[in-house]
């Protein structure tokens, strides 16, 4: 990556968006043909640019919301959204109580 006059190097958002598109999979209960409805994308801005050409899946922002309006189908019940929604917000909850009681080891 190139900001300003200088470059970072950065890990590959593609190999990267597959760990974390597996974690998704894993705390919400996917297998099977339901794991393998979760989409990766890896969206950029506008000012990025590409030496090479563009992989599938790989987009800037401003084409995402077409990307994902190009979906007609529902693909979970209304339950298994619910379901779904409360593992997250648990998830994040353990996430935040976890950073808590870390820094109170800091703490004296």
């Amino acid at each position: 990556m190139q900001r300003f006059r200088s470059k970072h190097p950065f890990m590959n958002p593609l190999h990267q968006n597959y760990k974390h598109t597996q974690a998704v999979k894993q705390l919400l209960g996917l297998t099977g043909k339901e794991a393998a409805i979760v989409q990766s994308i890896v969206a950029f801005g506008r000012h990025a640019e590409f030496k090479f050409q563009i992989p599938p899946k790989v987009m800037y922002t401003s084409l995402v919301g077409d990307y994902i309006n190009g979906f007609y189908q529902p693909c979970f019940t209304d339950e298994q959204l619910r379901m779904f929604s409360a593992r997250l917000n648990m998830a994040k909850a353990g996430k935040k109580l976890l950073r808590k009681l870390h820094m109170q080891q800091f703490n004296y």
